[in-house]
């Protein structure tokens, strides 16, 4: 009788435990599918925000070598002015 007892709470325990392992039915696959839409969303978004990112320093740069011609063109006319 013991036995059977200990038999029967080792088979409770372990479809107890698959249960949890799935998710417990339905309602954890829809949970794990949320998540799954959720880690995909925050991907794009991490994915957008580095090439947001990438653009603004590319931006920048080329700002930065605008610049910098448009002062070298104003030093050369400022030579030229001077001569």
């Amino acid at each position: 009788m013991a036995v059977f007892v200990l038999f029967l709470d080792f088979v409770v325990k372990h479809l107890l435990r698959r249960r949890r392992k799935a998710g417990a039915g339905l309602r954890g696959r829809l949970l794990d599918s949320e998540c799954q839409v959720s880690y995909r969303a925050r991907d794009k978004t991490r994915r957008f925000e580095r090439q947001s990112a990438t653009n603004h320093r590319a931006a920048l740069d080329l700002g930065q070598a605008l610049r910098t011609e448009t002062d070298e063109l104003q030093r050369e006319r400022a030579q030229r002015w001077l001569y």
